[in-house]
């Protein structure tokens, strides 16, 4: 992984060129500080995983302090696996779901648990 110090040093280089007149080494250098500053394939910047999930840059950090989240390598910014954000997102989803649906009501769950009930599960699973 790159850090944070050799982009700058990129940058500085980058930055004489333009200053020597030589555009093309200019040009190269900023376009390999641009490659090298996209997160890795897979991972997402803890910027881009709170868009996604709709919440806070803390709650991103928090997140992953408590392991919702998967931490990318250390790099110079911090990455999240993306994998671990579309996972929260479908689970908010399927929460939200079960939330529309509604809790089962005493009668529900009576026959649920009614003899009648658990005799015809019975039967169902005993053919």
């Amino acid at each position: 992984m790159v850090t944070r110090a050799t982009l700058y040093v990129l940058e500085d280089l980058a930055r004489e060129m333009a200053d020597a007149g030589r555009p093309v080494e200019e040009a190269a250098l900023r376009e390999v500080v641009h490659a090298l500053s996209l997160p890795a394939r897979g991972f997402l910047t803890a910027d881009q995983a709170a868009d996604r999930l709709g919440v806070s840059m803390s709650t991103v950090k928090g997140l992953i302090e408590r392991g919702a989240l998967t931490e990318g390598p250390k790099a110079s910014c911090q990455l999240v696996a993306s994998e671990s954000v579309e996972h929260l997102v479908r689970l908010r989803a399927s929460l939200m779901e079960l939330d529309r649906e509604g809790n089962p009501t005493p009668e529900e769950i009576q026959e649920l648990y009614s003899p009648s009930q658990r005799t015809a599960d019975q039967g169902v699973a005993a053919s």
